[in-house]
């Protein structure tokens, strides 16, 4: 139950100050990734003892990257290392095939393997065909490069067995399938199920190994088994090097309560046993350091079954913010003032301790495509006992490439709201932010009489549900006259901010249908919007209207009071819902508001979106951290952003990219990303 933030998709608001390289972009329209560089320059405002510190927890959030590919899917990381085998041994052939095998590895490692990293449908390369990747494998094998990481005896066999998973759109095509009536293990490309397994097998298993949230499941002597993660299992070898490097951190640890952490970690990842690792939550919750991370597996939105953690590194900062604290503090005021039934009622709202910080560096499902901040942890005995810890990285959730936000107001936004979108954007982005976070997943409870966290017994259905909660919270609460003095805003801008609020996320959710395929929406964080968005537009008397003006779409607002009043009614049924476990009116209402989309809209969306080279989504470049040797001793570190192509070789031959290659495209490969000049 992971509860994101508004994950990096189109923002609207003025950027804070990011190293943007405009000539990033990836897509046959440019519009797939916009690749940016987050400002780290707080980095070096801290202590010596904390940038060392930081540096140990910067290889061991890169020692578990890989273990991400091998959770998205069984070929995701050998895909990865063909590519940059075929590139580093063709120099010197046709440089259209060099081009378009360094276009696909691009998507691979942004996305971790060969399934978009949100909407989980199959890439398919943009440019690679059959023909030049078979010819591609030949040639390399000639001069020499040993492919035998791929079963096949010579180059066509192992081009056969690559073929579906590179070229197929009709072979394993989702990343992760929730239909009902289907067998949701079964159809789902996911990795962290061997091949051939069911639904029916998982639910054959012992409850500690069904739920157990550290597992991959595979078979052994033809017995389905829950191998967990650790030194002596799961991911193993990668499991070895995290240990080695936060065994050097907790000696580097300058925080005497987040050596605790490191510790537990240490014994986690020994024994794979999961209340040690749950007590590693347990005692992140409660440390305050300046420098912060976490390192293991975390996220639970690409498991069918909405179980099993994948892997996640991320490494910052923290950074003082008046609103986090302000609304922290308000926590009950808002609470009393919830439209839902009282035994819904949190008794202690607010329980998350909430951090505004810059993100030095996120690996796995923290980069190179972030979330914009993260509430942790996810195991709901600990968030009862000891709370959780809302993150917020101020350095990405308003980054944007230069010039992407006023196009982007002029072309999918109404003329009576453009001045105040570009005028109050930013401010009422971040302000949905924090509302979601603090407010919105620190609000609300399950009916005392349960007898099961909700989690449990909703299933797939309990994460969109609850990001759709905390998302209607923000948009609910933001209208409270309270929020001028504790957002620090003055009360003639309340007004303009609140409707902006209102007006960018349904527009952003009609936007972000352009990035839905299949009919149907699979991710939770879509289904979350797109149940908000079809719920309030499908309403004739909700106070919000779809309008069409030729062939565009538009969102209109029509009657803010009456909006406002159609949210608290969506956001009492969700907290009931979910509050009730009712699995049949959850199902309900996501499959008539959060499932299907409006295929019109999604081709108005994308047509338009290309006119104005609109990216799908951001992709961050973190900085390397190199060490500052003085006298053979490690002194210092100092932060250095890698070029483009070179983060494309990571993982490869010294995490560089051959120089002939960016001799011939450019450092960041500017002759196949660059944005069309107008």
């Amino acid at each position: 139950m992971n509860k994101k933030l508004l994950f990096i998709a189109v923002i609207l608001g003025l950027s804070i100050p990011a190293l943007a390289d405009p000539s990033i972009r990836l897509g046959l329209y440019h519009n797939d990734f916009a690749v940016l560089r987050p400002d780290t320059s707080a980095f070096a405002h801290l202590t010596k003892a904390q940038r060392l510190f930081a540096f140990r927890l910067y290889k061991v959030a890169w020692d578990g990257d890989p273990i991400l590919y091998l959770q998205n899917h069984p070929q995701a990381l050998r895909i990865r290392r063909l590519l940059q085998t075929l590139v580093d041994y063709n120099q010197g052939v046709e440089k259209s095939i060099i081009k378009a095998l360094v276009d696909y590895l691009a998507y691979i490692v942004l996305n971790h393997g060969n399934y978009d990293h949100r909407t989980g449908r199959k890439v398919i390369p943009n440019y690679l065909t059959a023909v030049m990747l078979r010819q591609a494998m030949e040639h390399a094998m000639q001069a020499g490069a040993r492919l035998d990481f791929i079963p096949g005896a010579d180059a066509k066999a192992k081009f056969d067995y690559m073929f579906p998973y590179i070229f197929d759109p009709r072979y394993q095509p989702r990343l992760v399938v929730t239909k009902p009536g289907t067998d949701v293990v079964k159809q789902s490309a996911v990795g962290i199920y061997e091949s051939g397994m069911s639904t029916k097998d998982i639910d054959a298993l012992p409850m500690t190994d069904r739920h157990c949230e550290i597992c991959r499941f595979v078979r052994s002597n033809g017995v389905v088994q829950a191998q967990r993660f650790g030194v002596n299992g799961a991911y193993a070898k990668y499991a070895r090097l995290m240990r080695q490097d936060l065994e050097q951190s907790f000696l580097f640890c300058p925080d005497q309560a987040q050596k605790q952490v490191i510790k537990d970690l240490i014994d986690f990842l020994g024994s794979g046993d999961e209340d040690t690792y749950k007590q590693a939550w347990s005692d992140w919750v409660k440390s305050e350091p300046a420098v912060d991370f976490v390192v293991g597996p975390v996220e639970q939105l690409k498991d069918p079954r909405g179980t099993v953690g994948f892997y996640e590194g991320a490494v910052w900062e923290r950074r003082p913010a008046r609103t986090v604290k302000g609304l922290q503090d308000n926590a009950k005021y808002f609470e009393s003032r919830m439209p839902w039934d009282k035994k819904f009622m949190n008794p202690n709202p607010g329980m998350p301790t909430a951090v505004a910080a810059d993100c030095i560096l996120g690996t796995g499902e923290m980069g190179p495509v972030p979330w914009d901040g993260f509430n942790l942890p996810n195991y709901q005995d600990i968030r009862a006992k000891d709370g959780s810890k809302d993150v917020m990285f101020l350095n990405l959730m308003l980054a944007t490439a230069p010039g992407e936000r006023r196009s982007t107001v002029h072309e999918f936004y109404l003329r009576p709201y453009r001045r105040a979108v570009l005028r109050y954007g930013a401010r009422a982005q971040k302000l949905f932010i924090y509302l979601h976070e603090i407010i919105g997943h620190g609000s609300g409870r399950p009916d005392p009489a349960l007898k099961q966290s909700p989690v449990k017994l909703l299933g797939p259905l309990y994460l969109p549900l609850e990001e759709g909660r905390a998302d209607l919270v923000a948009l609910y609460q933001v209208f409270d006259p309270a929020i001028s003095s504790i957002a620090g805003i003055h009360p003639r801008e309340m007004k303009p901010l609140s409707r902006t609020m209102l007006v960018q996320y349904l527009t952003n959710a009609m936007i972000m249908e352009r990035r839905l395929s299949g009919g149907q929406a699979v991710d939770a964080l879509f289904r979350a919007k797109l149940m908000i968005l079809n719920y309030l537009t499908g309403k004739s008397d909700s106070g919000v209207e779809l309008e069409r003006h030729g062939r565009d779409y538009f969102v209109a607002v029509t009657d803010f009071d009456k909006a406002r009043r159609s949210v608290g009614k969506l956001l009492a049924r969700v907290q009931r819902i979910e509050g009730s476990a009712d699995v049949k009116a959850a199902q309900d209402l996501l499959n008539k508001y959060g499932t299907y989309y409006n295929k019109d809209i999604k081709t108005n969306m994308t047509a338009r979106a290309r006119r104005i080279h609109l990216p799908r989504q951001h992709a961050f470049i973190f900085p390397d951290m190199k060490p500052v040797i003085d006298n053979g001793t490690l002194d210092d570190v100092q932060l250095v952003y890698p070029d483009f192509l070179d983060l494309l070789f990571r993982g490869y031959r010294g995490n560089q990219a051959p120089a002939w290659l960016k001799s011939m495209l450019g450092p960041n490969g500017e002759q196949i990303f660059s944005l069309p000049s107008e």
